[in-house]
């Protein structure tokens, strides 16, 4: 099976400006991506969709397509991921090849292996009417989450009380760092998220990592300088 690579990075980032070319272990952040995907042998191209001139120009100098500047209209703060990874599937099936899967790889989950993606893979060829996706075990449980009424005071999430014969259970969310799916499916859902979801648990902490703030990406930098100090 043939499976396409997409690597989104957009250039804005409001919270984290240009987050996506912030240098992580003295590599850009959507690198690590890259160099993931590359050793995985089910992936037949890499292909970063930007509008960044600086990622579009390293790109280049790299083994990974970078057919064109993405369009305005999909670079926008509005913008999806979907929309984005659509465009790049329709140019490549109508320049280069079919394929049978799409693996969406988020720049913002470095420390995704090169073997969670083979797993996934190694999944979805039992499950291809699925959507794989990643997931990390919560840190909260659902008992302990509130909301607030119509009056602005909190009510439980869940209305049933442990002691009233609720059985807590482990939940999951989702991290971000893969999805795998078909070209149909996607295309016919225009989601990663429509119809049924198989998931990869990601049991470690630093893995499912996902740098959307300043914070994470502090947290990300302490990663690095810890596995450096253990060498």
């Amino acid at each position: 099976m043939k499976f396409l690579a997409i690597i989104p990075a957009r250039k804005g980032s409001k919270r984290l400006p240009n987050k996506n070319r912030l240098l992580l272990g003295g590599k850009p952040l959507f690198e690590w991506s890259i160099n993931s995907s590359k050793k995985v042998n089910n992936i037949c191209d890499i292909l970063v969709s930007t509008d960044d001139e600086k990622i579009i120009e390293f790109c280049r100098k790299k083994d990974v397509l970078i057919p064109w500047k993405r369009p305005k209209e999909l670079a926008k703060d509005t913008s999806s991921s979907v929309d984005a990874c659509i465009h790049a599937l329709d140019w490549y099936e109508d320049n280069v090849s079919k394929v049978n899967g799409v693996i969406l790889l988020q720049p913002t989950s470095p420390f995704r292996t090169h073997k969670t993606i083979e797993k996934g893979i190694s999944l979805f060829k039992n499950n291809q009417d699925t959507t794989i996706v990643s997931v990390s075990k919560a840190k909260k449980k659902l008992e302990w989450m509130f909301q607030f009424n119509e009056n602005l005071f909190l009510k439980p999430l869940i209305e049933k009380k442990l002691n009233d014969g609720f059985k807590s259970q482990e939940t999951y969310v989702l991290n971000g760092a893969l999805y795998i799916i078909s070209p149909q499916k996607l295309r016919n859902d225009k989601s990663f998220f429509g119809g049924k979801l198989k998931p990869i648990v990601m049991r470690s902490d630093v893995e499912s990592i996902d740098i959307d703030t300043l914070l994470d990406f502090e947290l990300a930098k302490i990663v690095i300088n810890n596995k450096m100090n253990d060498k």
